[in-house]
């Protein structure tokens, strides 16, 4: 999947984390938890050697974010880790 694929995909759609919060991602560069916009915040996804990166406004920390996208026919499915730290994040399962 390319990158303007991706972001067709993940576009006005709701993911679940690992942790149970529910994220949204409203338009094409708005990030916020579920249901409340007080925590939108804007984002932008960019592809840097053929790694998908999702930079945010600090709803997820202060590191942008490595996106791996698991192969699922059914949902999408991404693996989230912090791109400096590595840091394994989590997983977000399509709603």
């Amino acid at each position: 999947m390319n990158l303007n694929e991706f972001k067709t995909q993940i576009k006005n759609k709701t993911f679940k984390s690992t942790d149970g919060v529910d994220y949204q991602f409203i338009s094409d560069n708005t990030l916020r938890l579920k249901n409340d916009p007080t925590t939108a915040v804007h984002y932008e996804i960019k592809e840097e050697n053929g790694k998908l990166i999702l930079n945010h406004s600090y709803l997820l920390g202060t590191e942008p974010i490595l996106v791996e996208i698991i192969n699922n026919p059914r949902r999408l499915e991404l693996t989230m880790s912090k791109l400096l730290s590595g840091e394994f994040i989590g997983t977000w399962v399509e709603q």
